[in-house]
């Protein structure tokens, strides 16, 4: 042997201590696994990548998207390196397969998981051994015709297992899901107001007599074509930079400018001739795969408009989420968004008074109403927040909030949420939104409060088959998500777009009718959804009503295993209001709750209002006039208390994060009309006893108060 060969083949083993066997060629399986694998990746890649391109922002996505694989590519190739100096000692490795294995995981690991990491995970598990198998079992099959020969059994069961591993799942997925949402619950309404009788044959969705004109406003120097030179008409950008930070050269460079010229646009509908019109604003909320969110609400802006309203949707787009916030996000924008909304408010009043402006005498800046759609819900309240804390003379007389599915406490300044007084407010929710999961305009609903004797009231309604996108017509059908996990959600659940809309439609006009313009069979609709019921979609639906100067009347329970108060458990923590957990056994006691009768009772009737809401099924209640001596009158009332609606939004329950209800109370009314008031005071009645029937057998309740109401 020449000492060449001698040297050579200590060479070889010097390397093979140090750095492990030298890789096999890579055989046609390991070939087709790494090939399949590869390929899988790039195509779910692609596809939330996809879902995510939005004009403008294609070059800044691509260049992000290239970094995230540059990124997989180091790790991968440091991790195979790691795996040869260890397990390669021992035994030679695949080495390319592993790497294209490990910038894999790392790719689909590290996407987005939409509303479920449960099941992306699990996703990601599929993808790569099924693709594996698959890739690997081609790969063999187009082996040489010896191996072919021999082994083509063993390489189709490979090939044949990882396409079950995924098309199985596959297959779930694609036709998984639920039906659409239920119909009504029953209950017996007795003695209905004459505004009840009214609001009975009240359609709040009816296109108005108006006609319409619209007009564009904004910069004029924008680089979206929409608010650039053809503007109808022109305003003053805004500086931020107090309050919004963040905002660097790249975003300049793409919007065109800066945090100290933030621009002030919109589109307005305005009815034609009349009186000056209520002047409403609607904020959009925050999406990174539109760039138009304000267009989104034509469907409701057109509808309120035709409805005697001015109705203003803004531009807030460039506070939105995108790939420029791979460089590091904004800060202050969920503040700026509702100083904002001011912004607009001060412009809107200018013109209102402007003799050179068309719209002089044309809008009544002092009946303002503010809607806003996620975080564009919680951005009207902070508006509001933001103006009380203005000079006296420079706040806006805003009077009603319109929050449709509305996040909550992401502005905080002094480490609280905000806090509403004396400003109507109303929130819409969809118990299948998997965007705002915890219902956060129920504990903005609980902290808006009431002095005095004023008129101002507060609304809730909650649905079921409700999303959280379909409210903007521009947002689609699938509330969070890019690619394969945005069908987690069970879309099977969801009412059609267009009954959804007008769900909207119909309790904006009402309740901005009953706010603006005191119409009083429009308040008398949002008091109880039941009262007037033709025109709302056919689904199941929670309903929540206070107003100012109710009376709280102090309950006695009577029959109860169990009265622990507790903050009310939303599926994404405890809310901000306190109720009690009341629950009953079936062993022969009669659970009651004993409500006394207000000391001025007059002879013209009463409301009493009262929060409830089964936990797992309905619970009938009979209502009975009682006094000292006990029950002394037939039932006035028999109600259906309602369970928790099913809050449920992906396609197994498996796959939810959260639970799949959340208790939201329903207000229900016992209307007492004179002739009863008269006879409780012939028969010295002193409350009102409400039994659970016994039919009910053992359950659980949460009782939020009892209240009169005027």
């Amino acid at each position: 042997m020449s000492v060449n060969a001698t040297s050579e083949s200590e060479l070889r083993r010097s390397w093979r201590r140090l750095f492990g066997k030298p890789a096999p060629r890579l055989h046609q399986p390991w070939t087709g696994a790494a090939l399949a694998l590869a390929s899988t990746t790039a195509l779910a890649t692609g596809w939330a990548t996809a879902d995510q391109t939005q004009p403008g922002f294609t070059q800044i996505l691509l260049r992000s998207l290239c970094a995230d694989l540059m990124l997989a590519l180091v790790v991968a190739l440091l991790l195979t390196g790691l795996l040869q100096l260890t397990v390669g000692r021992f035994a030679r490795l695949p080495l390319a397969f592993f790497a294209t294995l490990l910038a894999s995981v790392f790719i689909l690991g590290t996407r987005g998981a939409g509303a479920s990491v449960t099941g992306w995970y699990l996703a990601v598990a599929v993808l790569v051994v099924g693709s594996t198998l698959l890739g690997a079992g081609v790969g063999w099959l187009f082996a040489t015709r010896r191996d072919r020969d021999r082994s083509v059994t063993a390489a189709a069961a490979f090939a044949v297992s990882g396409l079950l591993v995924l098309t199985v799942p596959g297959a779930w997925l694609a036709v998984a899901g639920a039906s659409a949402p239920g119909s009504f619950g029953s209950r017996t309404a007795v003695s209905p107001d004459t505004a009840a009788e009214e609001a009975q044959s009240l359609d709040p969705t009816v296109r108005g007599p108006h006609s319409i004109e619209t007009l564009t406003y904004g910069s004029g120097t924008d680089t979206r074509e929409r608010y650039g030179s053809g503007v109808d008409l022109r305003t003053i950008s805004v500086d931020a930079t107090a309050i919004l930070g963040g905002w660097d050269e790249q975003r300049s460079a793409h919007w065109g400018f800066g945090a100290q010229d933030l621009p002030i646009n919109g589109r307005a509908w305005l009815p034609v001739g009349g009186e000056p019109a209520p002047l409403i604003v609607i904020v959009h909320g925050n999406t990174s795969s539109v760039d138009a969110s304000e267009e989104g609400f034509e469907y409701l802006a057109d509808h309120l408009a035709s409805n005697g309203f001015v109705v203003a949707a803004i531009d807030e787009n460039f506070l939105n989420t995108s790939v420029l916030d791979r460089s590091g996000g904004l800060t202050g924008a969920d503040a700026t968004r509702g100083q904002l909304v001011l912004e607009h408010l001060r412009t809107w009043r200018h013109w209102a008074v402007d003799p050179d402006s068309p719209l002089q005498g044309r809008v009544d800046i002092d009946r303002i109403g503010l809607i806003g759609h996620s975080r564009g819900g919680e951005a009207i309240a902070t508006a509001t927040r933001l103006n009380g804390q203005q000079p006296e003379h420079e706040r806006f007389q805003i009077d009603a909030l319109f929050a449709i599915a509305p996040t909550d406490g992401l502005y905080r300044p002094d480490d609280e949420p905000t806090s509403l007084v004396d400003v109507n407010y109303m929130v819409l929710q969809g118990a299948q939104d998997s965007d705002v999961i915890g219902f956060g305009g129920l504990n903005q609903f609980t902290r808006t409060s009431f002095s005095g004797e004023s008129e101002r009231f507060k609304a809730l309604v909650y649905a079921e088959g409700i999303n959280h996108t379909r409210f903007n017509t521009r947002w689609g059908t699938y509330d969070v998500g890019y690619g394969l996990p945005k069908h987690f959600i069970d879309t099977g659940l969801l009412l059609p777009a267009a009954q959804q809309q007008r769900l909207a439609q119909g309790y904006a006009n009402a309740f901005l009718q009953a706010s603006l313009t005191g119409d009083a069979a429009a308040r008398a609709l949002l008091e109880d959804y039941q009262a007037n019921a033709h025109w709302l979609p056919e689904t199941n639906y929670a309903s929540r009503y206070a107003a100012a100067g109710a009376a709280t009347l102090d309950a006695e329970f009577t029959g109860f295993t169990s009265d622990t108060l507790v903050a009310l458990p939303l599926r994404a923590g405890p809310g901000d209001e306190l109720v009690r957990r009341l629950t009953w056994s079936d062993d022969g006691t009669q659970p009651t709750i004993i409500v006394p009768l207000p000391d001025d009772l007059g002879s013209g009737g009463v409301t009493i209002a009262v929060d409830l809401v089964g936990v797992t099924a309905p619970v009938v209640i009979e209502a009975h006039l009682t006094s000292p001596t006990g029950i002394d009158s037939p039932p006035v009332d028999r109600t259906e208390v309602p369970a928790q609606l099913n809050s449920t939004y992906l396609k197994a329950a498996w796959l939810q994060p959260v639970p799949a209800s959340q208790p939201v109370p329903q207000t229900l009314l016992l209307r007492l009309d004179g002739p009863t008031v008269r006879a409780a005071q012939s028969r010295a009645a002193t409350s009102v006893t409400l039994a659970i029937q016994r039919d009910t057998r053992s359950g659980e309740m949460f009782f939020g108060g009892v209240r009169t109401l005027r």
